[in-house]
């Protein structure tokens, strides 16, 4: 991973801060100690509900976007940046995770996001590849809202 040290960068080597916004002291603590927020030791240290599913976690977006009625981040346990990174077997285990959470939910419709390589490219604030699956609040009529999703 090439990393852009430049002090007003905000790029570290777990964390890109430049979008972080109100939790920018959470991942600069986590960058300090060396740890990713998204890999299993440190979400079980922080005592954050998660669900496992073979070699796939999901849990809930602690800053979700703005208009999503569900907001949920689905990570590999293995800390990769790069979908080539991914083994099959880690591909269905967060397919599989997918497909439950929705079913279980029953979602009718949304997006399933990939954020990976170049966070600065990416947008993504922490460097761990990562899914968000987002559902739309709904208006009075039932049809979906914008939801602020922000790629760059």
């Amino acid at each position: 991973m090439v990393v852009n040290d430049t002090p007003d960068s905000g790029k570290g080597i777990l964390y890109n801060t430049r979008w972080a916004g109100d939790y920018r002291g959470k991942l600069e603590e986590a960058e300090k100690r060396g740890v990713c927020i998204f890999c299993l030791k440190e979400l079980e240290r922080s005592g954050r509900k998660f669900r496992r599913l073979d070699s796939a976690i999901m849990f809930e977006n602690e800053f979700p976007s703005k208009g999503a009625k569900i907001h949920l981040l689905i990570v590999s346990e293995r800390h990769v940046t790069s979908p080539a990174d991914l083994h099959l077997h880690e591909w269905m285990d967060i397919l599989r995770m997918f497909i439950q959470v929705t079913e279980e939910m029953g979602v009718d419709g949304g997006a399933l996001v990939v954020r990976f390589g170049d966070s600065d490219i990416s947008g993504a604030t922490v460097h761990h590849l990562h899914f968000h699956l987002v559902v739309p609040k709904l208006d009075e009529r039932g049809l979906s809202t914008p939801v602020a999703f922000y790629v760059g």
